[in-house]
């Protein structure tokens, strides 16, 4: 779709979506005649047959063109076909240029300002990150503190300093020198376990 009507009926030029053709590729084929002799352009089979022979004789056995391919290729939806099938499309066009097919490279190029150079790292940056880590380190071991005086003074059991005045306070509390480990114990043990003491 290359324009769209608005609705005050003036035109607005759209670009098109999707790749665009290859005119260049189109206009090489419809220029040779087809080999059948039949005084037509050649067919986009006929020239993956000779694409076919071409890679065949040079011992490229991996790679089979189809009409579908060259249909693509016409197409735009490839534009840098592998270096074997270029050259087999230059031998069968009779041409030393890629761009006389329309084929060129469709990713950007690296350039100076982002691939290639290192970032400029200034000193000051370097003694800025320091200090902001040294800050987040300070605010993280304050929270870690934090965070431990709270656990002691919500749940002083489970505190490791108050661990051992917890088992004190417990053995006071049963009687004894040392508390029991904890254990698990079925329910008749239990019975057993208070009947003999």
């Amino acid at each position: 779709m290359t324009g769209m009507l608005l609705q005050d009926g003036q035109a607005s030029r759209v670009a098109p979506r999707g790749p665009h053709p290859n005119l260049l590729l189109r206009r090489a084929r419809l220029a040779r005649c087809s080999p059948s002799g039949s005084g037509l352009p050649m067919s986009r089979q006929e020239v993956a047959d000779e694409v076919n022979v071409y890679l065949h004789a040079r011992g490229v056995s991996t790679l089979v063109a189809s009409a579908d391919y060259v249909g693509r290729l016409e197409r735009g939806e490839i534009r840098w076909p592998r270096a074997a099938y270029r050259a087999a499309f230059h031998a069968v066009f009779g041409v030393d240029t890629d761009a006389e097919l329309g084929f060129y490279i469709t990713r950007a190029a690296p350039t100076l300002d982002n691939d290639l150079s290192e970032p400029a790292v200034h000193p000051e940056h370097i003694r800025d990150a320091q200090r902001d880590l040294g800050r987040q380190l300070a605010a993280a071991r304050k929270a870690a503190e934090h965070r431990q005086t709270e656990r002691a003074r919500l749940y002083p059991k489970h505190d490791r300093r108050n661990r051992g005045r917890a088992w004190e306070r417990g053995a006071a509390v049963l009687g004894t020198n040392r508390p029991e480990p904890r254990r698990w114990r079925s329910p008749t043990q239990v019975v057993r376990c208070t009947e003999n003491r």
